[in-house]
C-alpha cells in the first residue's frame, strides 16, 4: 500500500472516533437530568408498596399527637403517685377493746393497772371495753399479756355457775404437785388424806371452777414451804357436804380423771 492510500484511512478512523465520542459527552450530560426527573416523578407518584411501607413507618413512630398524649399521661401518674404517697393513713375503723397489761395468773382480782385500751379490727365474741365492768372481779383461767379481755374470762359477777345438778364448793389444796396443770374446765377426784398418808374418794368427779394461788408459807419445821392453792370445784350435792367438812378437817389432795 502506498503511503497517499495510507493516509486517507487514518483520518477516517480519527473522524469517526472524533464522532463517537460526541456523542457519549452528549449521553452523559443528559443522564444526570434525566434521572433527578425520574426520581421526582416517583416521590410525586409512589408505588402502594412505598406508600404502605412509608405508613407503617410513621405509625411506628406513633406521630406527634401520640407522643403528646402519652408524656401527659406518664405526668399525671407521676402526681397521682406522690400525691397518695403524701396522704394521711387512713383512720382505722376497729373497736375498742380491754387487754391485759401482764401476765395475769388465775384467780387475780382485776384492778385499773392490770388492763389497757387497745383497738382490733377482728375483736372475738364478748370483748369487753369498758374497765369497770372488770375491776374488781378474779379472773376464771390465766391469761398472757395482750390477751384480748372478754366477759367469760373473769368469774361471773352473779356467783359461780356450777350447772345443773351440782353445787358450788371452795376447797383449798396444800399438794404442790399439780397446781401448774390445774385449769378451769378439768374434772378432778378429790380425795382426803389421813395422817398415816392413805387417801380416801370423797367426790369421783369434780369440775374445776376457778382456781387461785395463795403466797408460799412457811411450813411445819423442816418441812419448808407450805403451796397453798384455792379451788372452786362444782361437786354433786351429795358430795358436797362431805367435801366442806374434809376441807376445813384435814388434807386433800386431787387426781384427774
Amino acid at each position: 500500500m502506498s503511503i497517499a492510500t495510507a493516509e486517507p484511512i487514518r483520518s477516517e478512523r480519527a473522524f469517526l472516533l472524533r464522532h463517537k465520542g460526541s456523542r457519549g459527552e452528549r449521553r452523559s450530560a443528559r443522564a444526570p437530568g434525566s434521572t433527578s426527573i425520574r426520581s421526582s416523578q416517583r416521590e410525586l407518584h409512589p408505588s402502594w408498596p412505598e406508600r404502605v411501607g412509608a405508613a407503617l413507618r410513621h405509625h411506628r413512630r406513633g406521630g406527634k399527637h401520640f407522643r403528646t398524649l402519652r408524656r401527659a399521661l406518664a405526668l399525671l401518674l407521676v402526681l397521682v403517685a406522690a400525691v397518695l404517697a403524701l396522704a394521711p393513713p387512713p383512720a382505722s375503723d376497729g373497736v375498742r377493746v380491754l387487754t391485759a397489761a401482764r401476765d395475769l395468773p388465775p384467780g387475780t382480782v382485776l384492778a385499773a393497772q392490770d388492763v389497757q385500751r387497745r383497738t382490733d379490727s377482728h375483736p372475738p365474741d364478748g370483748a369487753v371495753a369498758d374497765v369497770a365492768t372488770l375491776v374488781g372481779r378474779p379472773l376464771a383461767a390465766g391469761v398472757r399479756r395482750g390477751q384480748i379481755l372478754t366477759d367469760t374470762a373473769v368469774v361471773p359477777a352473779t356467783g359461780p355457775q356450777p350447772g345443773r345438778g351440782r353445787v358450788a364448793v371452795p376447797v383449798r389444796l396444800t399438794d404442790p404437785g399439780p397446781g401448774g396443770l390445774l385449769v378451769p374446765g378439768v374434772h378432778l377426784a378429790v380425795l382426803a388424806v389421813d395422817d398415816a398418808g392413805a387417801g380416801r374418794v370423797i367426790t369421783p368427779d369434780a369440775v374445776l371452777l376457778s382456781v387461785a394461788r395463795s403466797p408460799d408459807r412457811p411450813g411445819p419445821a423442816g418441812s419448808g414451804t407450805t403451796h397453798t392453792i384455792g379451788c372452786l370445784l362444782a361437786v354433786s350435792a351429795k358430795d358436797a357436804d362431805a367435801l366442806a367438812s374434809a376441807s376445813l378437817s384435814g388434807r386433800l389432795a386431787v387426781r384427774f380423771t
